[in-house]
């Protein structure tokens, strides 16, 4: 996981960047974004979310719009790579999803 800085900046001059989630499972690689990048603090505090969803779980849904799947048969140690928006993320101790940004009163 980390925060992709993007280039640009908000007009206050603070870096946008995008959180990413990066999966490599044997010869495939996962790489999910957020629909929209944000300023580095909210970046930060989205990974945090991510890291309390996945802890030390060995079994994680993902829910992602796939964009783009790239493969290589010649491509060491991996021969595809998936990349796209993610949506959600549960496990057996929490949940974290784009669309709900918190719980209803």
């Amino acid at each position: 996981m980390e925060c992709e800085p993007t280039g640009a900046e908000d007009p206050a001059g603070n870096v946008i960047a995008a959180p990413r989630l990066i999966i490599i499972e044997d010869e495939e690689k996962y790489e999910y974004y957020t629909r929209r990048p944000w300023g580095l603090d909210a970046c930060e505090e989205t990974l945090s979310l991510w890291r309390e969803v996945i802890g030390s779980e060995k079994v994680v849904c993902v829910s992602a719009t796939v964009d783009e799947v790239n493969e290589s048969p010649k491509a060491v140690p991996l021969r595809r790579i998936t990349h796209g928006e993610i949506n959600r993320l549960k496990s057996r101790i929490g949940e974290w999803s784009y669309f709900i940004d918190e719980e209803p009163e």
